[in-house]
Parts: structure tokens; sequence; C-alpha cells
């Protein structure tokens, strides 16, 4: 028998006796009470006994007969003084929700806490304090048994961590470890990463200088594994948390976020540091650890959106020429239910145009870009004796026929739905065309020009842009 999740009440004598039937002795997280002889002689009920952190009452006999090896207790200590525990003494040894192997140390340029296993914890929370300051703040959430940071402070401070595993969303009894710091680094370094998701997909690189540190000379170079390369000036980095903190972004593709990017900050003389990162490591770690941000749902579902945008555009036949590293499994198997629910939401879009006396013909291309840099392209075409006196355009040939084709760059997932109007300019007057994103994947949806694949990695798209709304 499993007992039920949403179970809250075992009543007295509920399984009494019941020796012929397995069941299962890790106990509902929502449970309260657990009533007189509820498992007296079920000598089928084996194994580790886990106790949630809800329950606040247990009667005499509860779980006599039962062939319990240990006892876990997964509740603060004065949760558990509430309850009594002589009728716990007699089912193996007690194990509280605490762990005495919590270890916090410094490295050269960061610090480093890690702990023992937890039996049962799901995850563990960590909080800190800085100094004399009364104010405790949330670092993070992780599965694992080892966390390392680089403090975003210079000079000496005094570090107070609390290590606290988790059950079901309910902490256990906290451990406490006292570390003074100090951060002698006299130039610069890599403190962090994370995802720049507002616009293009870009892989953020943090970097923290010392104070009255001399930047003039500071720049950044990336190389993706595929050999793609760029040069970033620390003047066109963006400034981060503290004012001592410098953000340098690689932008990428939905192709290439397995893809490790090697990172050089170049400074001083001659000297430089490195770092390597990419954008599925900050995917993987959100996956696991959403739980401890606000909006950690909106967060995790826009992330593994993005991972399945990632995996359809790899399997669409879709190439930007690189060589990149491959992702086995989506998040989320697209069913053809899910192709046509995106096909249905786009059909309202349009394409709005006001053409009288500009010379432009009403043959009007639209293109979605999304093998590189996502791009919206509008390519017009003239009519005979008509000259195009806008700048910014590229000529380009369709089916043989010249067209002018005007970009609008860089849009974003939550601009899909964005109504973006371009003036052409032409030696008899001006033409103004309106056009979303959302309106290329509508014609291109409703036609046959694509594969099976490649309308999955437009579904998967769409789907990355509603997650990016609702975020």
């Amino acid at each position: 028998i499993n007992l039920p999740r949403n179970l809250e009440t075992i009543g007295s004598y509920a399984f009494e006796n019941c020796s012929r039937t397995m069941i299962s002795a890790e106990l509902p997280h929502n449970l309260i009470s657990v009533g007189e002889r509820a498992f007296y002689g079920c000598s089928n009920m084996e194994g580790d006994l886990v106790l949630p952190g809800s329950l606040t009452q247990i009667e005499e006999n509860a779980f006599a007969g039962c062939r319990i090896s240990d006892t876990y207790i997964l509740m603060s200590g004065s949760q558990w003084d509430l309850l009594n525990q002589t009728n716990l003494s007699q089912y193996g040894t007690i194990h509280t929700f605490i762990n005495d192997e919590f270890e916090v140390e410094q490295n050269d340029s960061s610090i480093v806490l890690s702990w023992d296993n937890v039996p049962y914890a799901e995850n563990y929370n960590i909080y800190y304090k800085l100094d004399d300051d009364s104010d405790e703040f949330f670092m993070t959430r992780t599965n694992g048994t080892r966390y390392s940071f680089a403090p975003q402070q210079t000079g000496e401070h005094c570090y107070t961590f609390y290590l606290c595993p988790t059950s079901n969303g309910f902490e256990g009894d906290r451990l406490e470890r006292i570390l003074t710091y100090s951060n002698t680094v006299i130039g610069p370094r890599f403190s962090g990463h994370s995802l720049v998701l507002s616009d293009e997909i870009g892989v953020r690189f943090k970097v923290l200088f010392p104070d009255n540190f001399d930047t003039q000379s500071c720049y950044v170079t990336f190389e993706s594994s595929d050999g793609r390369i760029s040069r970033v000036q620390y003047s066109d980095s963006i400034s981060g948390h503290n004012a001592n903190e410098r953000y340098f972004v690689f932008y990428i593709n939905a192709l290439e976020i397995a893809d490790t990017i090697k990172t050089t900050l170049f400074y001083g003389d001659g000297e430089d540091i490195t770092d390597a990162y990419s954008a599925i490591e900050y995917i993987e770690y959100m996956q696991r650890n959403y739980s401890a941000y606000p909006n950690g749902e909106k967060i995790l579902d826009l992330v593994n959106s993005l991972y399945d945008y990632s995996y359809y555009m790899q399997n669409s036949g879709w190439s930007d020429n690189g060589v990149h590293e491959i992702l086995d499994n989506p998040v989320k198997t697209l069913e053809s239910s899910d192709v046509e629910a995106a096909r249905d939401a786009v059909q309202s879009y349009g394409l709005v145009t006001d053409l009288a006396s500009s010379g432009i013909e009403d043959d009007i291309k639209v293109g979605l870009t999304l093998n590189t840099r996502t791009e919206l392209r509008v390519s017009v075409r003239p009519t005979d004796g008509v000259t195009i006196t806008s700048s910014g355009y590229t000529e380009r040939q369709i089916n043989g026929v010249t067209y002018y084709q005007f970009a609008v760059k860089n849009i974003g997932p939550k601009n899909l739905d964005y109504s973006y109007t371009i003036n052409v300019s032409t030696s008899q007057g001006t033409a103004e065309i309106s056009v979303s994103a959302l309106y290329y994947l509508k014609a291109i949806l409703n036609s046959n020009a694509l594969t099976d694949n490649q309308v999955l990695a437009l579904t998967a798209y769409y789907n990355y842009y509603l997650a990016a709304e609702n975020y």
C-alpha cells in the first residue's frame, strides 16, 4: 500500500494487524497525526520509517510490531520536541534531519562549502550574513553536496553561513559556520555567469575588478567551440550589480546553446585570465535550482522552452555552417496537437501595407532568420523606372528578380508579436509596411514549404515566445 500524498490523518487502528500487506514506511508529506495502534502488527511494514515535517502527533503503539530499521525525522528540533518521542524509541536509531559535517574554506579567489549527504534530503538551502549585518540573505538551493562562489567584496570580511537540508519544501535544522575571508587579489577575476534572454540569447560572463583598477587596456575575447570569435572592449561591457562588476556578453543562436565558450580577459601589460562556460550549463543549473528563485516555475518554463527550441532547431536541417554540440532529447516531445495550437494562435497576425504612390509592387516577401541572430526581413520590389532612395538595404535575388531587403535586427522572444513599421522611400514616394515575426510564423505554418522537423522547430520557437511572455 502506498499512502496518498495528500493524506493528513491516519486514525487509530487503521491498519492494525495488516501483516499480509506491504505498506510503505515513508509517510505522506502532509501527514499531521497518526492514531493509536494505527500500524500495530504490520510486520510487512519494514525498512526506514520517514516522518514528515508536518507531523504533530503520534499516539501510543502506532508502529509496534513493524520491522522498522531506522527512523528519520524530517523536521526541525523544535517540531521534534512537540512529538511524544517515547512512542518512537523502539523503532531503530533516531536520525534527526541535520548534518554535522559542514565545512567552509577559502581558496585563492572563492569560498567553497561542502557537506555530507543527509538521508532523504531533496535539496539544501544556503543562507549567509555578512560582517555585522543583521540581515540574512538567501544564497542558493542545490541538490549536491558542494557549492563554491567568488565573493564580490574586496578586503577582509566575516561570513556566517547556514546550511539547511530540505524535503518537500520543509527545512530541517540548520548548521552554522563562520569564515573570515580576505580577498587579496589585485587583478580582475571572473565572478559568475548567467544568460541574457530579454532579446537575443547571450552568455554573460561576470568580471569583478578591484577598487581603482585601470580598465583602459581591458578587453575580452570570446571563442566558441565551433571556432567563432568575437571581441568586446571594456567600454562596451555592461554595469553589474555593484560598481566593481562588469558584464561581458557573447551572443549565440539556438543551435549553439551546448557549445562551450572560452573567454579571455586581457588587462595591464599583457596579463590575462581565462574562463569557460556554456548556455546549457546555466539551463541545467536552473533546472536543478529553480525553486530557490522568485517566479521559479516561470524561470523553469523559460529555460526548458529554450532548450527545446534549440533541440528542434538542431534537428530541423537549418544550419549556420558551424559544428555544434548536439542535444540528445527534448524536455517536451512535441505532438501534432502542439503544432495545431501554435498554428491557431498566430492566425490573427497580418501584413499591413500602404504602398500608394510609392512605386512598390504588392509582392512583399517576409522572412525570419533563426539559424543566426534573429532578424525579421522584409524584401520589396519597385516597379520599372522606380528607384529605392532609402539606405540600409541589401540587394538579393529571388527567383531571378532583384529585391531590396530591409531588416529589423536582434528581435527578442518577447517581441515576436510586436508590429514593426518599415518606411521605404522611393523616387516616387514612401511605402509603409507593418509586420511582426508572428506573421511570418503564420504564413510559413500555413504553407507546405517546410519539412515536419522544421515545423516542429517553429512550434518550439513559438512555445519559447509564450514562456518569455509569461515570465
